[in-house]
């Protein structure tokens, strides 16, 4: 059976290039009888030659590429063709950023302009995409708009986690990068559990282990965001600590940051350190695990489930 009918994809086909453009902060730099000219927005460059034709078609002369309104979002947004066709039927929510405006240092003044549910059909269609559960990532992330100058147009945006100091770890989903808006810090999830501490890199491979054992665990959470964020994780173990349980990278990193952890108690005969890598030891991490494990069925994934969350 088809994915869309013919009605929908005429609906999607003409959507306006130019209202789409506008909606993003990008104005005409000239026009001509034949086209709108642009500075484009899927590059860097000073002279506008990305043309937008009467036809709803583009033209970016500097790769070389055009064509339909479909072409243009799926290159904007990283997202397959169905993916694509549904944004477009829901443009309400169509948002992108410019690769060639997205700030990449860590002293930008930025001003986080809302915090938002998550809800835009962009980041539900990467989060499936990843094999995570919707109501899972829900409950954990935010949609985070943010602007790094007063004279910006459209904010900036991400899947975001607030952390410890009030700040947000956000990933920028088309450059595949994290950003943090604010202090930088460890986030802390009180699941009410004083005397377990579940420890993760990244907030991605947090919610890919409750994807995958599909039942919260019974420890509280700490999400380091970065191995530079050891140091304060171990600020938060107490007298009442029992149990730590490490589900780092398998990377040099992950090695130094578990080792480090695993150091600091070796005289602490009332702690029990527990590293979990052995579920993934095959990938870098949990997150990559749950979008390439074989079923549960098969005879070569048993070693990867057999040990159980705290």
């Amino acid at each position: 059976m088809a994915q869309f009918t013919s009605e929908q994809l005429t609906q999607a086909k003409t959507t306006s290039i130019v209202q789409i453009l506008t909606n993003n902060g990008f104005e005409p730099v000239k026009q001509d009888n034949k086209a709108f000219w642009y500075t484009s927005p899927l590059r860097s460059e000073k002279t506008a030659s990305f043309a937008v034709y009467k036809n709803n078609s583009f033209y970016d002369f500097g790769l070389g590429l055009g064509g339909d309104v479909i072409l243009l979002t799926s290159k904007l947004l990283n997202l397959n063709f169905i993916a694509t066709v549904k944004m477009l039927l829901n443009i309400s929510n169509f948002s992108f950023v410019s690769i060639k405006t997205l700030p990449t240092t860590k002293d930008t003044k930025i001003k986080i302009e809302s915090v938002k549910p998550l809800k835009n059909t962009f980041f539900l269609e990467y989060i499936k995409n990843r094999k995570i559960s919707i109501e899972v990532a829900e409950t954990f992330l935010s949609e985070v708009y943010y602007k790094t100058s007063d004279t910006q147009i459209k904010p900036y945006f991400g899947l975001g986690m607030q952390n410890a100091s009030n700040g947000y770890e956000v990933k920028n989903i088309k450059l595949n990068k994290y950003f943090c808006l604010g202090a930088k810090d460890i986030s802390i999830i009180d699941n009410g559990y004083i005397d377990t501490f579940v420890v993760f890199e990244g907030m991605f491979d947090f919610l890919a282990s409750l994807t995958h054992y599909k039942k919260p665990f019974k420890a509280n959470i700490i999400i380091l965001h970065s191995v530079s964020n050891v140091t304060k994780f171990l600020e938060c173990v107490g007298d009442a600590t029992k149990k730590i349980c490490l589900f780092l990278d398998n990377d040099q990193a992950g090695d130094k940051a578990t080792e480090k952890i695993f150091l600091n108690f070796v005289d602490n005969s009332k702690i029990s350190v527990l590293d979990f890598r052995n579920i993934y030891q095959n990938n870098k991490d949990f997150c990559d695990f749950l979008s390439e494990k074989v079923p549960k069925n098969d005879q070569k994934s048993a070693t990867f489930i057999t040990k159980k969350p705290p």
